[in-house]
């Protein structure tokens, strides 16, 4: 509340009035009022400090939020907004992160950064080996009845890579490596890996593929005592797993969830006859 500083006097008749034009003072007070507030507005946006680039490599977790921070000059906590959403991080490539904050008055500001996720390297097939090596090990897989050896390698393909739909095509030993290594790829890497370290445990294995006009798929007929029995360590709609299956269950489960027989239908003119008894 301003208080105003006027001046008592008479008027002709003798009472008293006070003057109509303020005091000097009350000039000053609303002047000083005015500077405060405009010394109060807040125009200033929050400052984001963030890399111009991030180099990610195949397979690693993109930590969008290290090295990146913001901050505003009303001393307020600011929170960070990323927009990532045009990065795919199952395929090497550039692409471009959006930093953005807004502080309470409203002042905006925005920061870029390319993510480059680069490809992954090439392994020589001693690392391979020294991979299949490792995790064998840890299956624990080299004693065990035939069965459990082929219980882990299909545990470890169909839980610890991570599938996505379209990788890009490799040799087989590249394929293998980038499945036990970087943990990420197509159903051709999670056989591959399967492959792999089925041939270093000396399990006789066939590869098979579907070929159609619409999607390849891969995988592997494992010889037993009963007979050869199909393996696809790829997960598959439905829940359905394809451990050591005869073509009657294949064909069951492609007609009923895929919607095509013909799904585990494979045209290897060399494949052996499968066995007919069920192992489930």
């Amino acid at each position: 509340m301003l208080l105003l500083s006027a001046s008592a006097c008479k008027n002709p008749e003798g009472q008293k009035n006070f003057e109509t034009e303020p005091s000097v003072s009350m000039y000053e007070t609303i002047e000083n009022v005015l500077e405060t507030k405009v010394e109060q507005a807040d125009v200033v946006a929050p400052v984001i400090l963030a890399p111009t680039e991030k180099r990610i490599a195949f397979g690693e977790s993109i930590r969008y939020k290290e090295g990146v921070t913001v901050s505003d000059d009303s001393g307020e906590a600011i929170e960070l907004h990323i927009d990532s959403e045009g990065v795919d991080p199952n395929h090497p490539g550039e692409y471009m992160v959006l930093y953005w904050a807004e502080d309470s008055a409203g002042n905006r500001s925005e920061v870029s950064c390319k993510v480059i996720i680069e490809k992954p390297r090439e392994a020589s097939e001693e690392e391979v080996r020294e991979l299949a090596e490792e995790i064998l090990h840890t299956l624990e897989s080299e004693e065990l009845p035939v069965e459990e050896q082929l219980q882990g390698i299909y545990r470890f393909c169909h839980d610890q890579i991570r599938y996505v739909g379209d990788a890009e095509r490799t040799t087989e030993l590249q394929a293998a490596y980038e499945g036990m290594y970087y943990r990420v790829g197509d159903c051709y890497t999670i056989f591959a890996t399967a492959k792999y370290l089925m041939d270093y445990l000396g399990i006789e294995n066939f590869s098979v593929s579907r070929k159609s006009d619409t999607a390849m798929h891969f995988w592997s007929l494992i010889h037993l005592e009963q007979g050869w029995y199909h393996m696809d360590c790829t997960p598959q709609t439905g829940g359905f797993e394809c451990f050591l299956r005869t073509d009657s269950e294949v064909e069951e489960y492609g007609a009923l969830v895929r919607k095509n027989p013909d799904y585990y239908t494979s045209d290897e003119p060399d494949a052996p006859s499968r066995a007919t008894k069920s192992l489930h």
